[in-house]
């Protein structure tokens, strides 16, 4: 996934696609355990953000995160 970084979080689009495709019983499901359990083992993702503020503004403002 490529997506830009607005206000130190991913913008609303993603946010939105994670909600409706990480669901209960897809990506994860809750047992006896206080913990879920997790339905995707051994899968993996790369994520890559671009952000076009200056370094010391992310260090100063958003504190890195």
């Amino acid at each position: 996934m490529f997506f830009p970084t607005w206000w130190a979080g991913p913008p609303a689009l993603v946010k939105g696609f994670i909600d409706r495709v990480f669901l209960p019983g897809w990506a994860f499901s809750y047992g006896k355990s206080p913990l879920p359990e997790k339905l995707l083992k051994g899968r993996a993702a790369r994520v890559v953000t671009t952000m076009d503020s200056p370094a010391i503004w992310y260090t100063l403002a958003h504190r890195r995160a």
